[in-house]
């Protein structure tokens, strides 16, 4: 038999009730288990004789250790995160110690906009080398600047497709308000069992930024009956149209890709300037 161990971001540690390097040592001087180390930083343990699997499931349990998938929240069964700060030279900001609360944050935003059961691969890492591979997850953060980073999205959930940078610099602070548009698009416009990073995919970044742009924070929170909020009428946009030469709107549209912005808010922003 095997036994395959999910270890968060990788670190073996002894923390309050959570004692896995004891339960790791006991178990190993009681049945001298070999064991691989994976490259999503988990472990497997093997050649575990049958007689032995009650025993070594008890000795697990008794440390606070969770032995079933369905036990484990499964955006932290799929997150990873890289240790940068403070034993890294080359981070630029946190990533172990801050993705734990960042994937709560992002589970208890799901839950307000009634996506309870809907998980994907998260990961992070403190710079641009990407050593927890970012650049194949269907939500990436790389870190860009002290407590901000860049937003990676549209990689495919078995991380076979790259994602793409979806903006330079997102301040951790800002993750519910920035996230909040996105996922309720997702709700709104995604496909019968289509992934995170495959909608991302699929429906373009200028979709989303457009989307994000006219969406009034709060209206897409799902009330106990279900049903998402009301939005309030007294915030209603007044939306005007204008023509613009093919060739400016080439290079709008890959300003705004660059900077991170829609090209509403981009265009928005030049013409308030110019007619200052």
């Amino acid at each position: 038999l095997f036994l395959g161990i999910s270890i968060e971001n990788g670190r073996v540690k002894d923390e309050g009730n959570f004692q896995l390097k004891t339960a790791l040592r006991k178990i190993i001087e009681k049945f001298a288990l070999p064991m691989r180390l994976t490259a999503n930083h988990n472990i497997i343990l093997y050649e575990i004789d049958p007689t032995h699997q009650q025993a070594l499931n008890q000795i697990l349990e008794q440390h606070g250790i969770q032995v079933t998938p369905e036990g484990i929240e499964p955006l932290v069964r799929y997150s990873m995160a890289c240790p940068a700060l403070p034993t890294c030279g080359l981070a630029v900001t946190e990533s172990e110690r801050a993705l734990p609360g960042m994937v709560e944050r992002i589970r208890l935003l799901l839950d307000k906009l009634g996506l309870e059961k809907e998980y994907f691969v998260i990961r992070m890492t403190g710079c641009p080398n990407g050593c927890a591979r970012p650049y194949i997850a269907e939500l990436g953060f790389v870190g860009s600047a002290p407590k901000a980073y860049q937003v990676w999205l549209g990689a495919s959930p078995d991380q076979t497709r790259l994602s793409r940078p979806y903006v330079q610099k997102m301040p951790e602070s800002e993750l519910e308000s920035f996230f909040e548009p996105i996922f309720v698009q997702f709700r709104e416009e995604r496909k019968p069992e289509e992934s995170f990073g495959d909608f991302c995919d699929r429906i373009g970044f200028d979709a989303l930024r457009e989307f994000s742009a006219n969406y009034e924070l709060g209206s897409g929170i799902v009330n106990p009956n279900g049903k998402p909020a009301a939005k309030k009428s007294s915030t209603a946009k007044n939306r005007r149209r204008i023509s613009i030469p093919e060739e400016v709107h080439a290079r709008l549209k890959q300003a705004a890709a660059d900077q991170g912005k829609t090209m509403t808010q981009l265009a928005a922003e030049a013409l308030e300037a110019y007619l200052l």
